[in-house]
């Protein structure tokens, strides 16, 4: 995604002083909700984010602020964007090749050192509740006349929609896009959080669920049991209250929300029979992890 007006930007920054000693900026080409850039000063380097939606900004700078992480501007806004900066963490995204039993204690120390407690806050965003979710999809389901959309309602959705499992509301906050974009590694092994535009009420096992089935990449047809196992192992061993159950609750969130961004998709080339029978595929290796889960 590569913001159009970069040149406007930079002039912006230089008119108003936004960073002391500002040498320049590049941008990261990464990021759904935000255009992210890399700010060069004399002395630090930082990261920019323009933001489009308030409730985003809002809660990227609550975080921040709670976290001692916020780079105070002194204007907000450029255009239509919301402005936030933060310090830049020079790393990799978290895959399997760096995980071990180490970086995940680090991984879950330093994640609940920030998430899994009761925060208030008027724009954290509502938990998601299985009903609503059941009946969501099941609403869209029902309305598509596609062969892609109706195999997947016979091959997936009507195998899983009547198992689903629903927990009690919860006032802890969470991630919510606990994504391997969203954890940075360093060359030490050191381990950063960014990006907390999508904090929500929910369990903590949604976050970690969401992000080793990335890491094993199950959101694509070449999910792997044998690392899903092992990271499995691991992460018991580390945090032991993570029940099978509790598993699966996780393991079908994340999956349920990926059926529904491609059931909101147009009729276009991104919603062809090729692409929609590979994604069925995918969705189908939930019935090998549950399989497995049920054994535990």
């Amino acid at each position: 995604m590569k913001f159009a007006h970069i040149e406007k930007l930079e002039k912006f920054i230089r008119e108003n002083k936004l960073f002391p000693d500002f040498e320049g900026m590049s941008e990261i080409y990464e990021g759904g909700s935000s255009y992210n850039f890399k700010i060069f000063t004399k002395n630090k380097t930082y990261l920019l984010k323009l933001l489009e939606h308030t409730g985003n900004y809002n809660r990227m700078l609550f975080m921040l602020e709670r976290l001692g992480d916020n780079y105070p501007l002194g204007i907000n806004e450029f255009d239509e964007y919301k402005l936030v900066a933060m310090p830049f963490y020079e790393g990799e995204k978290l895959r399997y090749n760096r995980l071990s039993a180490d970086v995940l204690r680090n991984l879950s120390n330093i994640y609940h050192s920030v998430f899994g407690s009761q925060l208030s806050g008027d724009n954290i965003r509502p938990q998601i509740m299985m009903e609503n979710l059941k009946k969501e999809i099941n609403d869209k389901i029902s309305s598509k006349t596609s062969l892609g959309e109706r195999l997947c309602a016979f091959l997936f959705w009507n195998k899983i929609k009547n198992n689903l499992i629903k927990l009690p509301p919860t006032d802890n906050v969470i991630h919510g896009d606990f994504s391997q974009n969203n954890i940075l590694i360093t060359d030490d092994n050191k381990l950063h959080l960014i990006d907390f535009d999508a904090i929500r009420y929910g369990y903590e096992i949604e976050d970690f669920a969401h992000n080793i089935m990335q890491i094993c990449r199950f959101s694509s047809l070449c999910g792997s049991m044998r690392k899903f196992k092992k990271i499995y192992t691991m992460v018991n061993k580390i945090n032991g209250k993570y029940s099978a159950t509790m598993w699966l609750y996780g393991i079908q969130i994340f999956y349920l929300l990926s059926l529904l961004r491609w059931l909101d998709l147009e009729n276009n080339k991104k919603k062809s029979l090729y692409k929609s029978l590979r994604r069925i595929a995918g969705l189908c290796n939930y019935f090998r992890i549950e399989k497995f889960l049920k054994t535990k």
